[in-house]
């Protein structure tokens, strides 16, 4: 509230400006200053004095005179000595608002006055004077009394009596007065309290503690310090010609001095000024300079406003018709009035000329601070403590109030009008700045809240920039549109460390090395730490500032990679980044493309080298000795997106393992030459491509057995790999409480660092079984029975042999689905699974016979197993939604070709083609037949037509979107019965069919390939996710946001989505999924007047669906929305909805609006069209708006099949060159049975 804060003021002692009271307010208690310290002092002075009973006794009769006072000794100081007495013994009891027996000892005046009973003292005669007898208890009653806390001492009684036989005397304006200066207990950046531009815009000044700090404009180059000791600056002015600066350096309650310094262009000034003028007996809180340049006025606490010749410092007038403080003060623009401001509540207008009051403007209620003339020099505002902004029509004539505004929420500091007039800015005690209108006084805008109190403000001459002065020593400037911030100049930021290179960059575990760092400010760093634990790092001495060494000791047992080493600094911190080898280094060298030419290097060695060519493949050639454990581990050097790849490679070049993350381990049984191998994942390649290989005695944990287990059970686990230092199995606990799917970390520490691998196990919920490790290891090549597995249930198995499979046995009811699945890629391990589902004979079982009834061809190029792609030859014979059968893979057409140079689109997830019954997608080179096929039952039997049939069994080598290289089947049993799951590697039945008796594996051990077999009901469920989370919408405009859904364990069903809690002036429709359906889209349309709510909620996405006999319910949270302008197009439709009848079209008119000269062509999209609808006249190049057109009809054909519904879609345009997306309202389709009488297009227009 204000009204308390002007109380605090007026409360406070002498010399204090609006900026200095704000400033005491904003301190903490126990941080008080030593301005606000002095001042109390003062005020103890000013007001305390010894307190006395002043009672009704008369005089003694009889009474002797007192001795004559000696000489010999100085009289007690009054100021010093007596009235602390007083102030200590007997204020309590009289003073000025409880005077006991009428005597007030708070003024030298009112003691030597008396009380009730006339005076307290008689100058020179203490045994006349009543106060010294009752104090030394010869008179009653006894003061003070008896039981006072504090009784005075004897020697200070003495005190009283030689200063009263010595003529009681008052010194108080002879003895200087001696402040404490008491500092506060924690640093802090001074205040800036004063700020000033130079009227032609060059440079800034501000007043700092105790200097003026200036800076070039618009450079922000700091150009000079002016310092001034011992005193404060309080104010400062520019002279209109920028020729000189007027500074006040002020010391409360002693000193007001201005300090004018002549500035030459450079805009250095001398560090001494040119005239100091004693220009106040107090602060001084204001300075301004006529608008000719020849005069100076001057205000401050003394109630004064006085007048100086320029540059001379010659006074010419003092003014004093204020009864209070003078905050300010201001000329009129033609010079001949003069406006001051004080604490009496009064703005007074002076004339220049005759030095004369003209006339007081009384209206405000409380202290005005601050006072500014409008250019026209006809009016006048004023603000201060009651919150209000005045404005006065002023003339020499007289002054009539034109505007009073209620302006802040508390004190108003300072006033500015722009030079154009037009404006006025205001700052507050609430933090903030207030743009005006200057004619009509109304609110224009208000800029961001500051973060601390700010004390003062200057408005550059063009408008355009505020620099704003805050008690937290900062100076920041302001865009004075926006109240955005362009700079802050204080306070300033001790030097941050800046590291350009450190020599070297790479470093050998186990040893210490002293690294140089270059870079700048480095003489500042006082510490320095590497982020690798067990580290020591000794900041050594700073020959110089763009230098400095680091001794750093890594342990041993470090492993390798990138560090950072953070070098601090007061002003901040650096970071650089260190690498760590496990070995000496050894450098990259060519020819390095083959096993063949690859250079020999020594085990225990890092090879540094680079990929620089789009598919390298580097080899390094190593001699290992027989029972010799060699571990592999690549690091990519920072900046490099290397996705390693690594092959071990016997000496011919045949792959004997591959790795691909990042380490690799093998053992030899006989002394034997290999290649290790390294390329990136896509065959990528550049020089920042930079790679470590450490080779040799790395702790590697290549594989775990079993690979998880169930929760609440503890695991023994085994342990494959090299340098483990004979540790071979731990246990590991599962916790109960542990989530279904959740990883528990597998470690190991060995005296060479950490096992590298990140091998984890899996967390289950039904029971387990596992096969004993040694019936795995002595298992007889090929296939071996392991056991039974529960239902539910999962199995753990390990294959020590690509060719080598396992059988599981299992029983199973009809009717019953089951989801058998392998685990293995997933978790880490090496295995290609492919799993076959067997009868009791051990007989593959049959899924479906395929009758062929069409064929065609793959044409034009080749086909990966992801695409969902594929060029054909003739589509005549098909449609949406047939199955085609190629190369043992069953997909099914999404969409048919729109010309001969598109590719029939088949159904996929995520880009991934979809493969059903089990079947695993295939690579299709061009001339593959695919056959349109009929799904039948097992065992049914056809008429011949030219066409092959095809039998399906239980059969899956990858399980489709989220298995990767994992296997998978919906297993529907047949019979009631026992059957079999046959577990296999995909390599090693690749070796089989090819006729080939072995695969290549690592030197000296088997391969180890665990996996584990989970047999399970399905649970159909599903998931939803969009895009964009954090959509940015065109005012006016819509932005597509697109649903997915992840349709888990065979769920099929339709979803219904929804964007909920929508903030007012955003909207988007409701949609849905149809069965099968995986993605979908609706526009996001933000209305021309759309504001965001200060605080907007998350986009939220609610999705239902009907799965078995429940509905379920999925949410998902985004990211916060955002509006922004329009762009360069503005799309919209003719028509807000559609109709169409199965087996029909329609048409629809989108139609742009250019903007911003921009007249390129449009590509339009339509998304979001329900499975079976789709735009017919599409060119090779999309649907296209040319240069000179605006408009553009799409024909809307609905297939025969679909179903009545409603489904709202998505149009928009394409900004080619800025790739931004501008989307119509949402369009809503309607799709009505062919019976009905609706038209084919019937919409009202937008």
């Amino acid at each position: 509230m204000a009204v308390p804060h002007a109380n605090v003021l007026k409360r406070s002692s002498k010399s204090e400006s609006p900026a200095d009271g704000l400033a005491e307010r904003a301190k903490p208690a126990r941080q008080q200053s030593a301005v606000l310290a002095r001042r109390l002092v003062v005020a103890l002075l000013a007001f305390g004095a010894a307190a006395i009973v002043w009672g009704q006794a008369t005089k003694p009769a009889g009474s002797n005179p007192s001795p004559p006072a000696t000489t010999a000794t100085p009289s007690p100081s009054y100021s010093r000595e007596i009235r602390p007495f007083f102030s200590k013994y007997c204020l309590e009891c009289h003073n000025a608002s409880k005077a006991s027996s009428g005597l007030n000892v708070e003024s030298y005046k009112t003691l030597v006055e008396g009380g009730n009973g006339g005076p307290a003292i008689e100058p020179g005669k203490p045994d006349e004077s009543l106060l010294l007898l009752l104090v030394e208890k010869k008179q009653q009653p006894h003061m003070p009394p008896r039981n006072a806390r504090l009784q005075p001492k004897p020697e200070e009684i003495a005190k009283l009596r030689a200063w009263i036989a010595a003529g009681a005397k008052d010194d108080s304006g002879a003895v200087p007065i001696a402040l404490p200066e008491i500092r506060p207990k924690q640093s802090r950046w001074a205040a800036v309290t004063a700020l000033g531009y130079d009227p032609k815009g060059r440079w800034l000044a501000a007043g700092v503690g105790s200097e003026v700090r200036l800076w070039t404009l618009p450079e922000l180059k700091p150009l000079a310090r002016l310092a001034t000791p011992q005193v404060k600056i309080t104010a400062l002015a520019w002279h209109p010609s920028g020729s000189y600066l007027a500074i006040a350096a002020s010391t409360p309650g002693q000193t007001g001095e201005v300090r004018l310094y002549f500035v030459p262009p450079s805009g250095v000034p001398a560090m001494k000024p040119d005239t100091v003028i004693t220009a106040h007996a107090d602060q001084v809180l204001g300075l301004a300079f006529s608008p000719d340049g020849q005069l100076l006025a001057s205000c401050g606490y003394d109630r004064l406003v006085k007048l100086w010749k320029v540059p001379s410092g010659e006074p010419l007038a003092t003014l004093k018709d204020h009864s209070d403080a003078v905050y300010g003060v201001a000329f009129a623009s033609g010079g001949r009035l003069l406006a001051s401001v004080a604490a009496d509540r009064t703005v007074k207008i002076w004339d220049v000329s005759t030095h004369q009051r003209l006339y007081s403007l009384s209206e405000a209620t409380d202290w005005l601070y601050t006072v500014a003339w409008h250019p026209d020099g006809r009016r006048l505002a004023a603000a201060g403590v009651d919150r209000s902004i005045r404005v006065w029509e002023a003339t020499p004539q007289g002054g009539r109030l034109i505007h009073s505004v209620f302006a802040h929420n508390g004190a108003v500091l300072r006033l500015a009008y722009s030079a154009d007039s037009k404006l006025l800015f205001s700052l507050g005690e609430d933090r903030v700045i207030k743009v005006w209108d200057a004619i009509r006084m109304s609110e224009l805008r208000v800029l961001a809240e500051q973060p601390e109190t700010a004390l003062t403000l200057a408005l550059r001459s063009d408008g355009r920039q505020l620099a704003l002065g805050r008690f937290d020593g900062a100076l920041v400037l302001l865009e004075s549109e926006t109240g955005k911030a362009q700079a802050q100049l204080l306070p300033e930021k001790p030097p941050v460390p800046k590291v350009s290179r450190v020599i070297p960059n790479a470093v050998v575990r186990g040893q210490t090395t002293v690294v140089t760092v270059e870079g700048e400010n480095l003489d500042a760093v006082t510490a320095a730490t590497l982020s690798l634990p067990g580290s020591q790092a000794e900041l050594q001495a700073a020959p110089n500032p763009r230098q400095r060494s680091v001794r750093l000791t890594i342990p041993a047992t470090a492993m390798a990679g990138a560090y950072s080493l953070t070098l601090q600094a007061p002003g901040g911190s650096a970071n650089a980044t260190m690498l760590v080898d496990c070995f000496p280094t050894l450098a990259e060298s060519e020819p390095n493309n083959s096993a063949r030419t690859a250079p020999l290097i020594p085990v225990n060695r890092t090879v540094t080298g680079v990929l620089d060519r789009a598919g390298e493949v580097d080899f390094y050639r190593l001699e290992v000795k027989a029972g010799e454990e060699i571990g592999v581990q690549v690091v990519a050097e920072p900046g490099a997106t290397l996705e390693p790849v690594l092959l071990l490679t016997d000496a011919s070049g045949r792959i004997l393992q591959e790795s691909f993350d990042g380490v690799l381990a093998f053992r030899s049984d006989k002394t034997a030459t290999y290649a290790v191998a390294l390329h990136d994942r896509q065959y990528r390649g550049n020089a920042a491509m930079r790679y470590r290989l450490h080779i040799g005695q790395v702790p590697v944990l290549s594989a775990v057995y079993p690979l998880g287990g169930q929760r609440g059970t503890e695991v023994t686990v085994h342990l494959f790999g090299v340098h483990l230092g004979g540790q071979r199995s731990v246990r590991v606990e599962l916790k109960s409480d542990l989530a279904v799917g959740s990883r528990v970390p597998v470690g190991l520490n060995t005296p060479n660092g950490p096992a590298l691998g990140g091998r984890s196990l899996v967390v289950g919920e039904f029971p387990e079984v596992t096969a004993p490790l040694a019936k795995l290891q002595s298992a007889p090549a090929g296939e071996t029975e392991l056991g039974t597995v529960p239902v539910p249930g999962v199995a753990n198995g390990c294959l020590f042999r690509h060719e080598d499979a396992h059988l599981w046995k299992f029983t199973a009811r009809r009717g019953q689905r089951l989801i058998i699945e392998v685990e293995a890629r997933r978790l880490g391990s090496p295995l290609d699974s492919v799993i076959e589902i067997l009868d009791e004979k051990r007989q593959p079982l049959p899924r479906a016979v395929l009758r062929s009834v069409a064929r065609t061809f793959t044409t034009f190029r080749d086909h990966d197993n992801v695409t969902p792609g594929i060029r054909i030859e003739d589509w005549r014979e098909l449609a949406i939604n047939d199955y085609l059968y190629v190369n043992g893979e069953l997909i099914r057409i999404q969409a048919l070709p729109r010309n001969p140079d598109d590719d029939c689109r088949f159904f996929n997830v995520n880009g991934q083609r979809l493969a059903y019954l089990d079947t695993t997608p295939a690579y299709h080179p061009p001339g593959t037949p695919m056959y349109k096929v009929e799904i039948h039952p097992p065992g049914s039997t056809f008429p011949p037509n030219g066409y092959p049939t095809f039998t399906l069994y239980y059969r899956n080598d990858d399980g489709g979107p989220g298995y990767g290289k994992d296997s998978r089947i919906f297993f529907d049993p047949p019979a009631d019965g026992t059957y079999y799951v046959r577990v296999a590697d995909a390599l090693g039945l690749t070796a089989a069919l090819t006729g080939q008796a072995s695969i290549a594996t690592a030197p000296g051990e088997s391969v180890v390939l665990p996996y584990r077999l989970i047999i399970r009901p399905p649970r159909p469920d599903f998931r939803i996710r969009f895009s964009p989370t954090q959509p940015q919408i065109e005012r006016g405009g819509a932005t597509p946001i697109t649903f997915t859904v992840e349709r888990l364990d065979g769920f099929a069903g339709r979803v219904d989505v929804q964007l909920v809690d929508l903030p007012a002036g955003l909207s988007a429709p409701a949609t849905h999924l149809g069965p099968e359906e995986f993605t979908t889209a609706v526009a996001l349309y933000a209305e021309p007047n759309a504001q965001l709510p200060e605080k907007p909620k998350p986009l939220k996405v609610i999705a239902r669906a009907r799965v078995g006999e429940q509905e379920v319910v999925r949410e998902v949270t985004g990211g916060l929305p955002s509006l922004i302008e329009p762009g360069d197009i503005r799309t919209t439709t003719a028509q807000s909805s559609i109709t169409v009848q199965p087996g029909s079209e329609t048409r629809l008119t989108v139609r742009i609006e250019r903007r911003n000269n921009f007249q390129g062509r449009v590509p339009i999209d339509v998304v979001g069209l329900p499975h079976g609808v789709r735009v017919l006249d599409i060119g090779l190049n999309g649907i296209l708006i040319t240069p000179n057109q605006t408009e553009r009809t799409i024909s809307i054909y609905c297939e025969p099949w679909v179903q009545a519904m409603e489904h709202p879609f998505v149009v928009f345009a394409r900004r080619e060159g800025k790739n931004t997306v501008h989307a119509a309202p949402a369009v809503l389709l309607r799709i009505v049975p062919a019976s009905s009488e609706h038209p084919r297009v019937e919409s009202p227009s937008r």
